[in-house]
């Protein structure tokens, strides 16, 4: 029988070729990959201008002293008096903004407290519009009580030192009845604002505290 001699097929340079490639490809994506989630992720930066929660802890506080003064005269001068049926609304409102700017400057990230300065700003606005005076304050006390609970969570956080006077503040609120006409209880009202104002003017920073009354 012949012996039949079977040549080995010669492989083409060119296979080695793409070969080379194709794990160049390969190692690019691994290596890609990795680097993309080796990267730190970047938070985005919040920028809160210092002087617009200055503005508005000043038109809160603006708006309590301006009441004292008048009751102190006599004078009588719509919103801000403290008689006035509209004295607890307006200040909520003007309450509400300074607390929502504090906690813009301070947790512009925390989700939570975020959400329930959202709500404070929301009750003030309902409080504000559909305000009734001779009505009960069970609105108004839960506006009072949710709008120290964001300053405990703040004071907490970032002002130790401020414990004692938010701890007032909470039992200001409390003190209000429910039951009883809102403005048969403007000095309990009044109570709750100066001190709201006081605790707002020491979260800023004394650079800027200066301009307020």
């Amino acid at each position: 029988m012949a012996d039949i001699n079977i040549q080995p097929k010669k492989t083409s340079p060119w296979s080695y070729v793409l070969y080379g490639v194709a794990f160049l490809a390969l190692a690019f994506l691994v290596i890609r990959s990795l680097s993309r989630n080796n990267t730190p992720v970047q938070t985005p930066t919040v920028t809160v201008d210092t002087a617009q929660v200055s503005g508005s802890v000043k038109a809160f506080v603006n708006f309590i002293h301006s009441n004292n003064n008048q009751n102190e005269t006599g004078s009588t001068d719509a919103e801000s008096t403290q008689d006035s049926p509209q004295f607890a609304s307006y200040g909520m409102h003007l309450l509400a903004a300074a607390i929502g700017a504090t906690v813009d400057r301070d947790d512009p990230y925390d989700q939570q407290l975020k959400q329930k300065r959202i709500q404070l700003q929301q009750l003030a606005d309902s409080i504000k519009n559909n305000w009734d005076a001779n009505a009960n304050s069970e609105k108004l006390r839960s506006a009072f009580i949710e709008a120290s609970d964001i300053l405990s969570q703040v004071q907490i956080k970032h002002y130790p030192e401020l414990q004692d006077d938010v701890m007032q503040i909470q039992k200001a609120a409390e003190a209000i009845n429910p039951d009883q006409k809102a403005i048969d209880q403007n000095d309990l009202v009044r109570d709750f604002f100066e001190q709201s104002g006081q605790v707002l003017q020491s979260m800023i920073p004394k650079k800027q505290n200066a301009g307020i009354l």
